[in-house]
């Protein structure tokens, strides 16, 4: 090409370079005037292009793909990303070339809005049961001439709830309008539509985005995701970005996800939404089982995901030493010793049943104690020297459990063994379960909601998702005040706080006798995890105590009116009862059918929605199931 760019009548050096180059690879040279040809096919090409893309518009003439988002913790099918594809054997079958056709011509919009729906329809046409991710450009949803309400008017068409449709945002240019943005998507959030930031990290400006939208999903892309065994870097920087997310109630999707190692890495971090090749290619008719994976995870990816998600402190405190039979002789044990000045602890099985462990420093001293130990216990089997008590811990019990078990049944060696369903799993000690007690309160106080101090978004969704993980009983109820902007508006914050602590106050004294986990999980809102059956006596008790305290926050004058008059969220004056509460309850028969804490927040939201239909204070309890197929 460049031979063609400098053509004289006496070549250049960069000239001459190239012919060596192209002799030294034994290919021609280009001839003088080859340029122009290039370009002038390449204009033709481009205005063939466009023809098409105006024909692929104007005749709807593209395919919608669909590839699947796994849950690795429920082992399921989250949802698919919808992917579109022109018209097999053109030029333009590729995305990538057909939006960029589109956009040399200006109709990019057009084009959005006929793969719209036609994903739509495919979507409908599949019956596909889980959610559908759709791709939408900041462009398009903050374009003044963008037609509003047509994505609606599709899935209305084709009978699809905006609940199952997440409005996957991708930034393929810089994006300016970060406060457009924000409204447009709020605008889709009050429809019921769920928000995902596409491609995070490899955009222009991902991070700036993520906090003025705050989507509902983020996914990683891909270019993080590729070799992340191999590289420190990405691993720390994807558990950096897992850490942010859990922070702010931020589910993450990996995408591009293509080995098994690579997918090792990622649940050890924690992640449990997955997309890529590793599962599934981008198909018409997509898979609708993890049974019809090209590589399904085996079990034990899906306990090692389950524990990420779950109550992993244990596990990682777990330390997977070598155990031997309790009739291994004692001199093969000081020989084992000698040879592994690193061994402290030693587990001890009869079977596959843990019965002992031999603390080095111990065991030593033990046989040195007389003259001739080493002679006297020898060729004895170890379980001669065992002491009575060890003290079994099972990988899913609670910490203060364990440590309550530890003060009761004090041991010499300072240590435990950690089992998963009565077999061997690994040893612990007293100061690793410290250091992890003291590392789950300093991120509870993290966590904690500086106001009333209670447990914030975070830990309430590790607790939730622990206990339905250990099938225990328990009910959920999520408390919310009305009319207490226009109190806060009228009376100012410190007021408002007064308010707020008064919930938090009366929850505290209806709930924690009773053993529950109360959250102040932002603002005025508040959920509660009652493992009693008492539980709406409770929540019936501190509708009644808000209800006789909350009038001594008012003017003599307001009390007696009953309410004070404010501005509503259309700018009209409107009169504004007292602040009362509402409650949405999800009961236990209801939790049961529920596999993670979006199920439950799901249920209890739509709960709260019904009993805020209520004037006054007042609860609704959601007894409806959640129902897979």
């Amino acid at each position: 090409m460049r031979a063609g760019r400098f053509a004289g009548p006496k070549p250049f050096k960069s000239d001459l370079i190239l012919t060596y180059m192209n002799r030294r690879r034994h290919v021609a040279p280009p001839l003088r005037g080859s340029m122009s040809k290039v370009v002038q096919f390449s204009n033709q090409r481009q205005l063939a292009d466009e023809s098409l893309v105006r024909d692929i518009i104007e005749g709807e003439r593209v395919q919608a793909v669909f590839q699947p988002i796994i849950d690795l913790k429920k082992r399921a099918i989250l949802g698919y990303e919808s992917l579109t594809r022109g018209p097999e054997g053109t030029s333009l079958f590729k995305p990538l070339a057909l939006f960029e056709a589109a956009t040399r011509l200006g109709l990019e919009s057009e084009l959005e809005i006929i793969c719209r729906k036609n994903s739509i329809r495919a979507f409908a046409r599949q019956g596909l049961d889980a959610k559908l991710f759709l791709n939408i450009s900041p462009e398009a949803l903050t374009n003044p001439g963008f037609k509003k309400g047509k994505t609606l008017r599709y899935l209305e068409e084709f009978g699809i709830s905006p609940e199952r449709v997440v409005i996957e945002v991708t930034e393929q240019h810089k994006t300016r309008g970060y406060r457009m943005l924000a409204e447009a998507l709020a605008h889709y959030r009050s429809m019921g539509f769920t928000v995902a930031l596409d491609d995070l990290g490899a955009g222009y400006s991902g991070l700036r985005l993520w906090t003025e939208v705050l989507p509902d999903y983020i996914k990683i892309d891909k270019h993080f995701v590729r070799q992340l065994h191999n590289d420190r870097i990405k691993s720390s920087f994807v558990a950096s970005l897992f850490r942010m997310a859990s922070a702010s109630n931020c589910q993450v999707i990996a995408e591009g996800v293509e080995l098994e190692d690579e997918l090792k890495v990622l649940q050890k971090i924690g992640i449990t939404y997955v997309q890529g090749y590793y599962f599934a290619r981008p198909d018409a008719e997509p898979m609708r089982t993890l049974q019809q994976c090209n590589v399904a995870p085996d079990d034990r990816m899906q306990q090692a995901s389950f524990m990420a998600d779950g109550n992993a402190d244990l596990v990682k405190i777990s330390r997977n030493i070598e155990p031997l039979q309790a009739e291994t002789l004692v001199n093969d044990i000081v020989e084992l010793f000698q040879k592994r000045p690193d061994l402290q602890l030693l587990p001890i099985l009869d079977g596959t049943h843990p019965v002992g462990i031999i603390n080095r420093h111990l065991f030593f001293n033990e046989l040195m104690a007389t003259r001739f130990g080493v002679e006297l216990y020898g060729k004895k089997a170890i379980r001669k020297l065992l002491e009575k008590q060890v003290i079994l811990v099972d990988v899913n019990s609670e910490l203060e459990s364990v440590s309550q078990q530890l003060i009761a049944t004090p041991v010499p060696e300072q240590a435990f063994i950690i089992t998963c369903e009565g077999r061997y799993h690994g040893v612990a000690t007293v100061l690793d379960l410290l250091e992890i007690i003291t590392e789950q309160k300093i991120q509870n106080a993290r966590h904690a909601n500086p106001l009333t101090l209670l447990p914030g978004i975070v830990p309430m969704n590790r607790a939730i998702n622990r206990m339905l993980g250990e099938r225990r009983a328990f009910s959920v109820a999520y408390f919310d005040l009305d009319n207490f902007k226009p109190y806060n508006d009228y009376y100012g914050y410190d007021a408002g706080d007064g308010i707020i602590q008064l919930l938090a106050d009366q929850l505290k004294r209806s709930f924690r006798g009773d053993g529950g986990l109360i959250g102040h999980i932002g603002g005025d809102d508040f959920i509660v995890m009652d493992p009693t059956p008492r539980f709406l006596t409770n929540i019936q008790a501190v509708l009644d105590g808000f209800a006789k305290q909350v009038p001594r926050h008012y003017s003599p004058a307001h009390r007696q009116e009953g309410g004070i008059t404010g501005i509503d969220r259309n700018g009209v004056f409107s009169f504004f009862g007292l602040v009362s509460v509402s409650v949405g309850v999800v009961p236990p028969e209801a939790v049961v059918t529920c596999q993670s804490h979006i199920d439950i927040a799901d249920l209890a939201s739509e709960a709260k929605k019904l009993a805020k239909q209520t004037r006054g204070n007042s609860y609704f309890i959601n007894r409806r199931a959640i129902v897979r197929a």
